[in-house]
């Protein structure tokens, strides 16, 4: 939980550990003084939307990297507290672990094959109307039922897979930044760039230099 001016003061065992600092620690400091300037950049935006539209963020979909540069998927919401006034004194977030895979497989056959289907052919070029015809839905349809599941739709997916890959070459290897587009499926260096910066928060050659073990 945050207070209106985006200060910790209150947070759950998993926020703790991720952090890696006692509680008492955390309590009073914001976003800037705990992560990484382009994680605390984001989660900052989130605030201000919910500070200055009053309303939630429900079951967003997002990679979450931690202190040490690894993705994952989550499912973040955050709700905004009122007083008497109806001003805003808190944010409350949840983000949690989200495994598209598990999703999938509980949902249908067809769509469990299509995601196991990107995972393994994330470099190539996908077609959505070719994983319509694998899930034998049309291409309205898989869109309509793929954004129920997983809150985002099969595009946004397939690049989210590419950018969680990238972060892994990014970190892992000494590959230059054109090879790491063409492994990950993006047209050119230019193209991954842009949607890496885009996603992240943060440049692909600026993650590698924050993150690179």
């Amino acid at each position: 939980m945050k207070d209106h001016q985006l200060r910790f003061v209150r947070l759950n065992q998993n926020l703790i550990e991720k952090i890696g600092l006692p509680e008492a620690e955390i309590i009073g400091k914001t976003d800037f003084d705990l992560f990484p300037k382009s994680m605390a950049n984001a989660f900052y935006k989130d605030d201000q939307f919910i500070l200055k539209t009053k309303q939630p963020i429900l079951n967003k979909v997002e990679l979450v990297p931690s202190n040490l540069g690894q993705v994952d998927w989550s499912l973040t919401n955050k709700v905004p507290m009122f007083d008497e006034q109806e001003n805003i004194f808190a944010i409350i977030g949840v983000t949690r672990p989200f495994s598209t895979s598990d999703t999938a497989r509980n949902s249908s056959e067809g769509l469990s094959l299509m995601i196991e289907h990107i995972k393994e052919n994330y470099a190539t070029k996908l077609s959505i109307e070719r994983l319509a015809r694998m899930s034998s839905l049309s291409v309205s349809a898989l869109e309509r039922k793929f954004k129920k599941v997983f809150h985002i739709n099969p595009s946004q997916y397939i690049l989210n897979i590419r950018i969680q890959e990238a972060c892994q070459l990014l970190i892992h290897s000494s590959q230059p930044l054109i090879n790491i587009a063409n492994d990950c499926g993006f047209y050119d260096q230019s193209h991954f760039s842009r949607q890496f910066s885009k996603a992240m928060n943060i440049s692909p050659l600026k993650y590698r230099k924050q993150f690179r073990i």
